[in-house]
């Protein structure tokens, strides 16, 4: 709720008495009443991590930034070096300590992530957790296996669950060969595009792209882009 939305408190409550009409969950409990954070619009507004928790203990196994299009839609990740600020990092990674031993302790195992945003002072709230895989985790487990435990401090990965590439289907053998230029391994080393999935029924494919920074990362982005826009 924007407060500039209602000019006055009159009009906020005939919004209120509306909505609480329509909707049937109002007639129920409990509610939660949350402060509207204005979040920082730059790459770094949602921050994420992923929490492995076993028997023996909760391990932060990445964090990362979550790319999200104007409605707030996810689209994929950016994770590696240099792609959360320090100051943010540590403050998600102390609170994604708190949370893992708490599920521990209640009895979860597994993956899980939590969400945040980051709001326009620079801090990091979490808004929400995953009791699941999540959608970096399979970017992670390739650079993790790519390029081993230091992959972090080597790397960038910048992912897509659903790049369109056009309006009509094309086979994997045709994207393959569109996409010639920038494959993993590019130029023979190890930087490059790598199609995660892809879709029969509609032209999108997922993908994952390896660059040795960020601005290397969505310089391979811009020239898959520009394939495709032809």
């Amino acid at each position: 709720m924007r407060p500039q939305k209602y000019p006055t408190r009159h009009a906020l409550y005939e919004w209120l008495r509306r909505e609480f009409r329509q909707d049937s969950i109002w007639q129920k409990g409990p509610y939660v009443v949350e402060e509207f954070v204005i979040s920082d619009n730059s790459i770094e507004h949602s921050p994420s991590l992923e929490v492995f928790v076993d028997k023996k203990r909760h391990t932060i196994t990445y964090t990362c930034n979550q790319m999200v299009d104007q409605e707030g839609r996810f689209i994929g990740v950016l994770m590696g070096k240099n792609c959360i600020k320090e100051n943010i990092e540590m403050r998600i990674r102390k609170i994604g300590n708190i949370i893992g031993k708490r599920y521990a302790e209640l009895g979860y195992r597994g993956f899980f992530d939590i969400d945040f945003i980051t709001s326009t002072d620079g801090k990091p709230y979490p808004i929400e957790t995953n009791t699941r895989r999540t959608g970096g985790t399979h970017v992670f487990d390739f650079v993790h296996y790519m390029f081993g435990s230091n992959w972090h401090k080597k790397v960038v990965a910048l992912s897509s669950d659903s790049f369109k590439y056009g309006n009509r289907i094309l086979s994997a053998k045709n994207i393959l060969r569109k996409i010639e230029s920038v494959r993993f391994p590019m130029d023979n080393k190890k930087e490059g595009v790598i199609i995660a999935a892809l879709s029969y029924n509609k032209p999108v494919f997922g993908f994952i792209i390896v660059g040795q920074n960020k601005k290397k990362a969505f310089g391979i982005y811009t020239k898959l882009n520009k394939i495709f826009s032809h």
